[in-house]
């Protein structure tokens, strides 16, 4: 299962095989409110076996410090994206593995995958 983890904390998220980052938080995935941030702003898709990351955005993200816009990236482990400047969160990929099916708690502090606990 591909994670994300959020950097200066312990929050990992796990990716769909095809999930959206944004700020339109009842469309997104991955919601982050800030006012540089595109409603629909990017989405890391699982394709032809591999993790792909697609910026959609107005303003660009920073990927591993340089600026993309509207352009395509293989995800690689240890990579790093800030998607806003207003809300400087980074995000650091972890784990690229195969999508799995999983549940979050409602709490959001556990997530749950086919018979085994991850958080």
């Amino acid at each position: 299962m591909a994670l994300l983890k959020k950097i200066n904390s312990d929050q990992k998220i796990p990716l769909l095989s095809f999930h959206i980052i944004g700020r339109l938080e009842d469309k997104v995935d991955l919601h982050i409110n800030a006012f540089d941030v595109s409603r629909i702003h990017a989405s890391i898709e699982y394709k032809d076996n591999e993790w792909v990351f697609y910026d959609q955005s107005s303003n660009g993200t920073l990927y591993n410090d340089q600026l993309v816009h509207r352009s395509t990236r293989s995800l690689e482990l240890g990579d790093i994206m800030q998607f806003s400047a207003e809300e400087p969160q980074q995000f650091e990929v972890v784990n690229l593995g195969i999508p799995e099916s999983f549940l979050i708690s409602e709490d959001g502090t556990e997530v749950i995958f086919a018979n085994k606990k991850f958080i």
